[in-house]
């Protein structure tokens, strides 16, 4: 009888320094649930301790472009990338796995294939499989699989198939199973086996699994969750649609369960932050979850009276978030919200199919305010049609707002590949760059690379007049009054 594969799932970087990648964490916790055992190599962690130990700053790098990871590293270090990428894959070898997985984002794409090459060039006969959201076929799955250095994606939601993957694959033939669910590299061909299955009800999911993770190098105070999957909204920019078609989502009871499990292992802990595409995705669960969380937040306030319970997530503007409702999740513990606001101009907000109306927003946003809830706007400049007039709006409805305005996280529109604006982007007046989501322009020369920088830099300019400042987090994300968090920070 052959023995069991032995698994080594790895998180790349770059990863926020908050916590761990709740993705790979319930990914292990199916695994332990069908009796096999995985082994979690933090190498988003370990580049954090080399840049340290190198004299630099991981804020630096933190939330750099991962398309300029290696260029900035290899500036400021030149002989540091290599030795990492190669120490790294050395450490993932030493446990003597048979299939390495990777859990694949947008940010850790270029670091996760730079590792897999090294790992195939040490040890060509173990398996590497690359999962996680850059794994669609409407995106990068295909184009992954293409790669020298990759086995076999996992598409889509791999709970259930990846799972299967390990249970059936033979160490000792280390052929790749078929099965669905894959795509498989084969012959310099690559085989489609077909979509996933999926949790149609995920309170079946288990309880995430951290350990592994070497938690006390995180953040303190924080935990992510994820309580959702999918969106309700359709944005234009977005490929969260194509990933996730369907949305779904925990029960309150069940979401507060692996709360009480998650914060009985991690007793230090006091936030959680739902990593949720959106938490207002169905405003009767966010009610029924905040009126579970407050007498489960007094209870947590006599046993640790020094810190506050806390949670947060992002959120869409919706008239369903009123005034009433807002009280209710701020007495269940909630201290932030992260909305999807983009753009004080109402032309660009139906462009990008964002579906609210910027007054309504400005009500929500004031309402979540006045609630003792601290207020995070997500803004995007440069988006196909946006003119001066229209980015000047933005500004205004900043200004306008900045009592009510907490934190603004600000980017520059890009054509990801998958997203409405990406297939459909003459439509949209856009014309792509080659090789380069970032670097498109408009057909008619008004809307440039050059463009949405310098209005980047003016949300900046203008924000900071105002009073914010960067982050301890990141560069690109301006807070004011950071003292007024509660547990957070």
């Amino acid at each position: 009888m052959a023995r069991q594969a032995n698994i080594t799932l790895v998180q790349a970087p770059l990863v926020s320094r908050l916590a761990p990648c709740n993705g790979l964490a319930l990914i292990k916790a199916h695994l332990q649930a069908a009796g096999i055992s995985a082994r979690i190599h933090d190498a988003s962690l370990n580049l954090r301790r080399g840049i340290k130990a190198a004299g630099l700053r991981w804020h630096e790098y933190q939330l750099t472009d991962a398309d300029h990871l290696f260029d900035a590293l290899a500036a400021s270090l030149p002989e540091f990338l290599p030795a990492f990428i190669d120490k790294e894959a050395q450490s993932v070898l030493s446990g003597a796995p048979d299939v390495v997985g990777f859990t694949v984002q947008y940010a850790t794409e270029a670091c996760s294939l730079a590792l897999a090459r090294r790992i195939k060039e040490l040890s060509p006969g173990t398996a590497v499989v690359f999962g996680g959201p850059q794994c669609i076929r409407e995106t990068k799955a295909f184009e992954l699989a293409e790669s020298p250095w990759v086995d076999a994606v996992a598409l889509g939601e791999a709970d259930l198939s990846f799972v299967e993957f390990a249970r059936v694959f033979n160490p000792e033939s280390r052929v790749i199973p078929h099965i669905p669910g894959f795509l498989v590299k084969e012959k310099g061909r690559v085989l489609d086996f077909g979509d996933p299955p999926e949790f149609k009800n995920l309170d079946e999911l288990p309880f995430m699994d951290f350990s592994g993770f070497e938690m006390d190098a995180y953040r303190a105070d924080s935990l992510f969750m994820v309580a959702s999957r999918g969106c309700v909204r359709k944005c234009s920019f977005c490929t969260e649609i194509v990933q996730r078609k369907t949305y779904r989502r925990m029960s309150a009871e069940r979401i507060l369960a692996e709360i009480r499990h998650q914060l009985r292992r991690y007793p230090d802990r006091c936030f959680v932050r739902f990593d949720d595409s959106l938490i207002n995705g169905d405003v009767r669960l966010v009610a029924r979850l905040s009126e579970l969380l407050a007498p489960f937040r007094l209870e947590m306030a006599v046993r640790r009276a020094s810190r506050d319970f806390g949670w947060g997530g992002m959120a869409i503007l919706h008239p369903t978030m009123t005034a009433s409702l807002l009280k209710k999740m701020r007495q269940g513990g909630c201290q932030t919200l992260a909305y999807g606001f983009e753009s004080g101009s109402q032309k660009v907000v139906d462009l990008m199919r964002k579906g609210f109306k910027v007054e309504e927003a400005q009500r929500i946003i004031r309402d979540t305010h006045a609630a003792g809830i601290r207020v995070q706007l997500f803004v995007m400049v440069g988006y196909p049609g946006e003119t001066d007039r229209d980015f000047r709006q933005t500004l205004d409805f900043l200004e306008r707002n900045e009592e009510a305005i907490d934190i603004v996280s600000v980017s520059m529109c890009g054509l990801l590949k998958g997203s409405h604006i990406a297939v459909n982007h003459a439509q949209y007046g856009a014309v792509p760059h080659p090789t380069d989501a970032r670097l498109w322009s408009s057909a008619d020369g008004t809307n440039t690379p050059a463009v949405r920088q310098a209005r980047h830099q003016a949300v900046f300019d203008a924000i900071r007049r105002l009073g914010f400042q960067a982050s301890e987090d990141s560069p690109i994300i301006m807070e004011k009054n950071p003292e007024s968090a509660l547990c957070v920070g």
